[in-house]
């Protein structure tokens, strides 16, 4: 397993087609090729939001559409634990 850190880049628009171009611009930084990463990634991990995970317009359908169709989104954990702490100060 590897884990890429390819830096900080600004996206254009906060929906998903701007998250996913600023992903690409990303990585331009790397020795990875578009098409090389598009059919090789598995899965995303992200928070909960539609930008996200929405089934027609979310990010995840932008990587399914450009590279691997069985692309597997996974819910940050770090993201599901700050929401359940939340959950337990309202109560």
């Amino acid at each position: 397993m590897h884990c890429f850190f390819l830096g900080l880049v600004d996206c254009e628009t906060i929906d998903a087609k701007g998250i996913f171009n600023a992903i690409m611009r990303a990585l331009k930084f790397s020795n990875i090729t578009l098409e090389d990463f598009l059919l090789k990634i598995v899965s995303f991990a992200g928070y909960g939001a539609s930008v996200n995970t929405g089934v027609k317009n979310g990010l995840i359908v932008l990587f399914g559409e450009r590279g691997n169709e069985s692309i597997a989104m996974v819910h940050c954990m770090c993201h599901r634990v700050e929401l359940a702490i939340k959950d337990a100060v309202k109560t």
